[in-house]
């Protein structure tokens, strides 16, 4: 049996993890089973989840971000499924380009950086899923892209904390970090927009700004030490997700 929590489509990999679990469901008999996060967040708190796209296999293994066919056939086939922590050593060179703000119209732009190559349509859901929720929420838009010579290097997403399925403090006037990306080896492409974001959310009546940040590797948002250095606090330790290798920390930024 595998269980596939997902976040809407906060990840476009939600999108195309979705469309490799009905290949799976279609040609071998296997149960999934599809959880919405924001309708079950009960669920979310009891097994410690603080990542969009998350799968549990045989209610054991449990596997953040991007799963294919060929992962899952392997899982099934008996193999041990593992992971290199994904870790990233960066110069952090700041870089400075283009700023824009995060609309629908815009989730085209990410399809390098955040999309699988195999599915021509997440990144159209992904815009789907932000003008539903700027709608529900009544926002301008939802973060900040970077662009260097037209194209998008890196960005900072965010919705408000009232809107988060995570087990993470919640006000009116508080924030929450969903993405913050690219890591890149030499340089610092994340800097810039979340400046920028900062201001912005400032701006519309924001106090504070949380994230959920992994110690040392990429993903979710990490590594901690980058968002020490931008004023960010660590409020503790959340979750060690084992396959991960990932200390999850949730921290706090006062704006």
């Amino acid at each position: 049996m595998i269980d596939f929590y997902y976040w809407g489509i906060q990840c476009p990999y939600n999108f195309s993890n979705m469309k490799a679990l009905e290949a799976v469901e279609e040609k071998y008999n296997v149960k999934v089973n599809y959880i919405e996060m924001s309708k079950h967040q009960d669920i979310v708190k009891e097994l410690n989840i603080f990542s969009p796209t998350f799968t549990i296999f045989d209610k054991k293994l449990r596997w953040t971000g991007p799963i294919t066919e060929e992962l899952i056939l392997s899982y099934l086939n008996g193999e041990m499924l593992h992971r290199t922590p994904y870790i990233v050593k960066s110069e952090n060179r700041i870089v400075k380009g283009e700023l824009k703000l995060l609309i629908p119209k815009l989730s085209s732009d990410i399809k390098k950086l955040c999309c699988s190559k195999t599915c021509k349509n997440s990144s159209a859901e992904k815009g789907m899923w932000l003008n539903q929720l700027m709608s529900d929420h009544d926002l301008k838009h939802m973060g900040v892209l970077h662009y260097v010579d037209s194209e998008c290097v890196g960005g900072v997403e965010y919705v408000p904390t009232m809107a988060v399925p995570y087990d993470i403090p919640k006000s009116a006037d508080s924030a929450f970090l969903t993405c913050v990306y690219a890591s890149d080896p030499i340089y610092d492409y994340k800097s810039y927009p979340l400046e920028k974001l900062e201001e912005e959310l400032k701006r519309d009546g924001y106090k504070k700004i949380y994230a959920i940040a992994s110690q040392d590797v990429a993903f979710p948002n990490g590594p901690l030490e980058w968002f020490i250095k931008q004023g960010y606090s660590d409020l503790g330790v959340v979750y060690h997700e084992e396959n991960d290798g990932a200390d999850q920390h949730l921290i706090e930024k006062v704006i």
